[in-house]
């Protein structure tokens, strides 16, 4: 019987789709068609199609319930996007969401319109984490996907929401990057926008933007960033001929607000030039530029695909 390590160092013996390299599953949902019982953990996954070697990635299979709103399962960890008070603004080491939306690979400044830094790149992040910045860098640019779903509080796992399906994509990194993820003009050419303004989603591969307003199921959870939005904006993010001054870039925030293009806040918030800097991975105000935050709090969300097709 082959051991499976999961979440947390701890050790489930299980023999079935996914739990062996040699007998790979394509998607989370395959391991539970195959299996009702199979717990979550670390699963090997070899998407239709692909043809690299298996790889390994955490898997939420269990469905769960909350205030009304049930979410089956099948999700698949992609990323962990974290921050905290002890990392003040613009420190690049602990903000690597943030600070590449205007950087290149080296860490010179680059603000070019197809440059969605880890977003976008092929670049991994980390190890395996719930609370630690990380980026499973063969799912995030192999696994086809058509929902994302957000959880908070690290390892706690809280699920807070997630979108409605979209239209296939072949990635994670083709749902931030558009069509042609490090090719095509990937921001907004649009600096009036506000948050509130439209329902309609702008992708995305024709013109390669990838802006997205996604409606969600939101599970209530009154989070400090998302607000029990209706719904998520995606790659809110300045393109550089509207303000040659700076570009405001919020990659995942909540639709609903009033407030501006200009005002950053979310996941992936970043406002640079040439000449100054502010950025941080979690910027839970909204706000004309990432600061410090004044109570205390941490964050690590943790982002999950789905497969629906």
């Amino acid at each position: 019987m082959p051991f499976f390590v999961g979440a947390q160092n701890t050790t489930t013996q299980i023999g079935f789709l996914g739990s062996e390299k040699s007998r790979p599953a394509e998607k989370a949902s395959d391991i539970i068609s195959d299996n009702s019982n199979a717990p979550d953990g670390l699963y090997w996954i070899k998407p239709s199609g692909y043809s690299g070697a298996p790889f390994q990635v955490y898997c939420i299979l269990a469905s769960s319930t909350h205030n009304s709103v049930t979410d089956p399962g099948g999700w698949m960890h992609v990323g962990t996007v974290s921050d905290t008070p002890q990392h003040g603004t613009n420190e690049p080491k602990f903000s690597e969401w943030a600070y590449y939306i205007h950087r290149n690979t080296a860490g010179g400044y680059d603000s070019s319109d197809n440059n969605g830094g880890r977003w976008t790149d092929t670049v991994p992040m980390g190890v395996q984490s719930f609370n630690d910045n990380f980026k499973n860098q063969p799912a995030w640019s192999n696994i086809p996907m058509t929902q994302l779903m957000i959880c908070d509080r690290g390892d706690q796992l809280r699920r807070i929401l997630f979108t409605d399906a979209i239209s296939q994509v072949s990635s994670t990194r083709h749902f931030f990057g558009g069509s042609n993820p490090g090719s095509t003009n990937i921001h907004l050419h649009d600096n009036q926008r506000n948050r509130n303004h439209s329902t309609s989603s702008r992708a995305d591969s024709s013109s390669g933007i990838a802006f997205r307003n996604l409606a969600v199921t939101s599970f209530s959870r009154n989070d400090d960033v998302f607000q029990n939005c209706s719904r998520l904006l995606v790659m809110f993010t300045e393109s550089t001929d509207m303000d040659t001054a700076n570009n405001d870039r919020s990659v995942l925030t909540p639709y609903g607000s009033s407030q501006g293009i200009s005002h950053t806040q979310g996941l992936g918030a970043s406002r640079q030039d040439g000449n100054s800097t502010a950025f941080r991975n979690v910027d839970n105000q909204f706000r004309d530029e990432p600061g410090n935050y004044d109570d205390g709090s941490q964050y690590s969300y943790t982002m999950w695909i789905r497969d629906t097709n």
